[in-house]
Formats: structure tokens, sequence, C-alpha cells
């Protein structure tokens, strides 16, 4: 037979990655990690785990900082002033 695939619940996940439990459950539930759904529990395979990995060494720090900003800041002119002191422009959250 093939090989078979590995699956991880999602505090394995977390725990290997050294993360929250909360961060693995969020990008399953926005689609950004695959996962397959059995019941109420979630499992990832290794491959879609390794595929996830592979697609995030891409995003580079600045732009991480950025779509950390966008998703926690609703205010403008506050948001204006912490991009000042964290030397990005706006054109950078456009």
């Amino acid at each position: 037979m093939g090989a078979e695939t590995e699956y991880m619940s999602l505090e394995e996940v977390a725990d290997m990655l050294g993360v929250t439990y909360q961060l693995i459950y969020r990008l399953v539930r926005s689609g950004e990690l695959p996962a397959v759904r059995l019941g109420k529990l979630y499992r990832v395979s290794r491959v879609d785990l390794d595929g996830y990995l592979e697609r995030s060494k891409g995003a580079s720090a600045s732009g991480r900082r950025v779509q950390r900003l966008r998703n926690v800041l609703p205010n403008a002119g506050f948001a204006q002033e912490l991009l000042h002191r964290e030397g990005l422009r706006r054109a950078d959250m456009l």
C-alpha cells in the first residue's frame, strides 16, 4: 500500500511550532492552513502543514508588521502615528 498521511491535532501543531492553539485554530478557520474536520475535531496533515510553512517563508517581516497593524488598528489617526513610530509609510498599508 502507499504511504500513510500523518495527521496531527491543532494542539500538536501548536506545540510543534511553539505557538498558541488559538493561532492555529484561526489559521484553520480562515482557510490559510488546510485541515480535515472530524466531528468537532480538526486534524492537519503533515503535508499541508509543510506547504503552509513554505508559503509563509515568503512573507517579509515588514509585511507581517503591516498586516498586524491592519488587523488591530481601526482608528486611522492612531494608526498613522504608530506607522510613523514603526518607520513605515501609509503607502505600505495599501
